[in-house]
């Protein structure tokens, strides 16, 4: 990829733009919430997404893909986003799992994959992210 330095400085920026702290955020995330709904536990978890990804399929796609709707989408298929090689050819269908796995360690999970991300260790915010990404809508 072309200017990766540049991607790198622009996602970090806009990471340290976006002002999200990573703390927890109070709330039981009990039910199906809104992705507008502030008492959801992965929305906090998603603040440090935010930056690259939308969950509202009227958004579009950002730096990143559009996440609405992404449980049981094929990896490296969304319109109008180009991803990279090795996310276009992986065999990997976002299901909670696959998701679990990829939000852990991204380049463990989907290796060469030109997404800016360490991953979260915390198992208990990957859950509840995915939670969020799981009501966040139908997408394409």
């Amino acid at each position: 990829m072309k200017n990766t330095s540049a991607l790198v400085s622009f996602a970090l920026t806009a990471l340290l733009l976006s002002g999200c702290s990573g703390a927890p955020e109070a709330g039981s995330g009990e039910g199906a919430a809104s992705s507008s709904d502030t008492t959801h536990p992965g929305k906090t978890a998603f603040m440090q997404c935010a930056a690259c990804h939308s969950v509202e399929a009227s958004d579009g796609n950002k730096l990143g893909p559009n996440l609405a709707g992404i449980i049981d989408r094929k990896a490296g298929v969304y319109e109008g986003f180009a991803f990279s090689e090795a996310m276009v050819n992986s065999d990997i269908t976002w299901t909670r799992e696959e998701l679990d796995a990829f939000l852990k360690s991204p380049t463990a999970s989907a290796p060469g994959t030109t997404m800016i991300f360490a991953g979260i260790a915390d198992e208990k915010r990957r859950a509840d992210l995915i939670d969020y990404l799981a009501q966040s809508g139908d997408g394409q």
